[in-house]
């Protein structure tokens, strides 16, 4: 890594190099319960200069519910264009069927996660199917914590990983801040079953097909014209990079006990173009 790294107090300093924005969502402009004050005004500033903004996040949650979600920390409708998440693309993947490994599912989906995960197959041609020894596939799409660890998982995982089962994660990130508490993701696990020889489906950032999704609903034809922040290296900046856009990153967000920056870029081998403690106008 021998590129520098700008540091910005916020937005309002380099915005003008900027058509559009791809902001994450937990960490960035909220933590579970209610917006950060921060993230509000940099809405409204992006929205006082006309700036494009798509929300792409990794929350498995469909796009209506993770609207209703948005609303309830205090982040209207009104202040971005669209939102793009994991688990609407793990659900459009599911029901067209149409590219691997999607296009070989059985029809027995075992939802894994809290009671939500289900709305990734609801509707669709599948029974959800809740004896793992019966199931075809694993849908990842929430994990049960605090109340369980990655551990509490591991004899599903293996009776899983032994029957030659796909997981199709809806959510890659490994770790979640809520209300101040980190707390572990539906990455951690599938993680763990690929440690056990299980095989693995993500849908979310880093990867390239939600990063499409996300540039085509902008509406930047250029993508070194958009900014995407994050407070993930692993994920928002690396995902950003590899797209082609600029990248704020956000120190206070999971990576926040650690205060070594160049550790941490080695670590993910990314480092962003900017570097902020939070999101801020």
């Amino acid at each position: 890594m021998i590129d520098k790294v700008r540091s910005v107090e916020g937005l309002a300093a380099i915005i003008s190099d900027f058509d559009g924005v791809l902001l994450d969502q937990w960490g960035v402009l909220h933590d579970g319960v209610e917006a950060f004050p921060g993230a509000l005004d940099a809405l409204h500033g992006l929205r006082g200069l006309g700036k494009r903004i798509v929300l792409l996040s990794n929350s498995a949650r469909r796009t209506d519910s993770n609207r209703v979600t948005l609303r309830g920390t205090g982040i209207a409708d009104a202040l971005y264009d669209d939102v793009v998440t994991s688990g609407e693309a793990t659900f459009v993947a599911l029901q067209e069927r149409a590219v691997a490994p999607f296009d070989t599912l059985g029809r027995r989906a075992y939802p894994l996660g809290k009671p939500h995960t289900v709305q990734l197959v609801e509707g669709l041609p599948y029974d959800v199917e809740h004896d793992i020894n019966r199931a075809d596939f694993i849908v990842m799409g929430t994990a049960d914590s605090p109340e369980k660890t990655v551990a509490d998982y591991e004899t599903l995982l293996r009776t899983a990983a032994e029957r030659g089962l796909i997981a199709v994660c809806a959510n890659p990130d490994r770790v979640a801040v809520q209300a101040g508490e980190t707390l572990m993701a539906p990455g951690a696990i599938a993680a763990r079953y690929e440690e056990l020889g299980g095989k693995v489906a993500y849908i979310g950032k880093p990867f390239a097909p939600i990063y499409r999704e996300a540039l085509a609903r902008l509406g930047v034809s250029d993508p070194s014209r958009v900014l995407a922040v994050g407070d993930s290296l692993e994920h928002d900046i690396a995902g950003g990079r590899a797209a082609g856009c600029a990248t704020l990153w956000l120190r206070g967000g999971i990576h926040a006990a650690e205060r070594d920056d160049a550790a941490l870029y080695q670590r993910f081998a990314v480092q962003p173009d900017f570097v902020a403690e939070r999101l801020a106008w």
